[in-house]
């Protein structure tokens, strides 16, 4: 499946945007073509960065110097963790370049509260700003909430998972047995 043209035209009019206000683009990449692939979905993005400048594309025929597989939601979930990369998404071709190409996003930091208030003005692009970074912080809250639920549940109700008293229990009691075979080792040797 090809990705709208429309999107990839601002993508790449974002990203050489952000590329203009600063965001400078690695030497690491300059002449090479990093491509994302969406498993699941089958899309696939190149990014070839020409100078400071990169070209977004959907083009299949051209070689790339490295590709990022994984599922749309490993990618974001990487992203949103500010993982470069975990055991969800492969990297193939020139690891260095696939590499630094990860980590150019993921230190992507624009302003979006100051590019969106170019268009809808000061005063909407900070409500809007605020509204993201609550939903944010609930996202996080949530996501919290849930990792503390579900260790709760697979401890004290499924009973699958030990207690952090029970882990320093066991551990207690694995260092005594070790002592007291050390000490029978240490009376055997000495009879």
């Amino acid at each position: 499946m090809k990705p709208p043209g429309v999107a990839l035209a601002a993508m790449e009019s974002a990203l050489n945007r952000l590329i203009a206000d600063g965001a400078e683009t690695p030497a690491a990449l300059r002449g090479r073509r990093v491509c994302v692939e969406l498993l699941g979905v089958e899309i696939r993005v190149c990014f070839h960065f020409i100078g400071s400048h990169v070209v977004v594309s959907d083009d299949f025929d051209a070689k790339p110097d490295a590709v990022v597989k994984g599922t749309p939601i490993a990618l974001a979930a990487a992203a949103l963790r500010g993982q470069a990369h975990t055991r969800d998404i492969e990297l193939s071709g020139d690891l260095q370049a696939a590499q630094v190409f990860e980590s150019w996003l993921k230190n992507l930091d624009p302003d979006w509260e100051e590019y969106l208030s170019r268009h809808t003005g000061d005063a909407v692009a900070f409500q809007i700003g605020g509204a993201a970074r609550g939903l944010r912080r609930w996202g996080n809250q949530a996501a919290n909430a849930f990792a503390d639920d579900l260790r709760d549940y697979l401890q004290h109700e499924a009973r699958i998972l030990p207690t952090a008293a029970e882990v320093d229990r066991f551990n207690n009691e694995v260092d005594e047995l070790r002592a007291a075979t050390d000490r029978l080792e240490a009376r055997a040797r000495r009879l």
